[in-house]
């Protein structure tokens, strides 16, 4: 185990989860949401019968050019 990984543990009672939920993703911070989130897209990948890898960018776009007016 990392020994600067930190773990949290709180009891929580009937209806005190939610509380809990919201306290932890505002600890977490921006950078941890964004890569629990992108995690989840790896995760839903898998279930769907692929191979757990993050997609990639897509780039069907190859070339804009601005209209004249």
């Amino acid at each position: 185990m990392n020994p600067r990984r930190l773990i949290t543990a709180k009891l929580v009672r009937f209806g005190e989860g939610e509380k809990m939920d919201r306290e932890f993703w505002r600890n977490v911070g921006a950078e941890g949401r964004f890569s629990a989130a992108w995690e989840m897209v790896g995760e839903v990948n898998a279930i769907r019968g692929g191979d757990g890898s993050q997609p990639r960018l897509q780039r069907s776009v190859q070339n804009i050019q601005r209209l004249p007016r």
